[in-house]
């Protein structure tokens, strides 16, 4: 009899220790995902920080709820006063080939003015190239080097949310520009063009001129040396706050009751 009571004794010390296995593989597992999504590329921002803290320079912009793709935060720069509204980001190397990934939202525009969304600069702060929505409403490219715009057809909505996601090739004359908006390939956007020879070393995101009036917002913003996924990094999903788990070996309920799991603590019995 005082054997068994034993054996029984270490049955259920065993028991324990299986089911703090089986719940630590199930913690990992739940903030797989959330682990993953922190991964970077040459640079990225969700803004999720709820600050602009990951800027060199900003100007204008703030981290807001109000008008917000992905998460909870966004930046929005307003400007009723021609007033600039901007970040500059220095990169950590520079490089002749980038893309440049965002969301935007034209909320209002003035209607005799363009605004910036994104600009590509170099190390030491000079323009390289810039796209633009334009007074009429169509998305643009501004040509720094040669001070030449370039037109097209498409259309950017106010009020709604767009993917926009922009290459730049720096190689003299024959350096290269293309531009997707909403995963749309703009082809009166993507042209050969004299850029100049020197390489991108600063990301510019937001109008700097003075003088324009307007109201945007900008999310998940990424740069890379190849094509970025509209879904890398991914989408901000709210990471669980607890996880009651229910943990059973051969057919018994371990400790009689369910694990309770907050994010950051260790396991306890609830």
């Amino acid at each position: 009899m005082k054997l068994r009571k034993i054996l029984d004794v270490r049955r259920r010390g065993l028991r324990a220790i299986v089911a703090q296995i089986i719940l630590l593989s199930l913690v990992l597992g739940m903030f797989h995902t959330s682990a993953l999504a922190a991964l970077p590329h040459i640079f990225n921002d969700g803004f999720e920080g709820g600050d602009l803290s990951n800027w060199t320079t900003v100007n204008g912009l703030v981290v807001q709820q109000d008008e917000v793709y992905a998460g909870e935060y966004a930046v929005r720069g307003t400007s009723t006063t021609g007033t600039p509204a901007y970040a500059y980001k220095s990169l950590s190397a520079t490089y002749t080939e980038l893309y440049y990934r965002l969301w935007f939202k034209v909320i209002s525009q003035g209607e005799t003015n363009q605004v910036v969304i994104q600009r590509f600069r170099t190390a030491s702060n000079t323009a390289i190239m810039a796209v633009f929505v334009g007074q009429n409403g169509t998305l643009n490219l501004r040509n720094e080097f040669t001070n030449a715009n370039v037109a097209s057809t498409t259309s950017v909505p106010q009020g709604v949310w767009h993917q926009l996601q922009t290459r730049l090739v720096v190689n003299g004359a024959s350096s290269q520009s293309e531009v997707w908006l909403n995963g749309v390939h703009s082809d009166a956007l993507s042209i050969t063009q004299d850029l100049g020879t020197t390489s991108v070393g600063t990301m510019q995101m937001g109008e700097s001129s003075a003088l324009r009036i307007f109201d945007i917002a900008m999310d998940r913003v990424a740069v890379d040396t190849e094509f970025i996924d509209p879904a890398d990094p991914p989408e901000i999903e709210t990471p669980p706050t607890s996880a009651d788990v229910n943990i059973t070996v051969d057919g018994d309920e371990m400790l009689g009751s369910p694990f309770t799991l907050q994010p950051g603590e260790s396991t306890r019995q609830s």
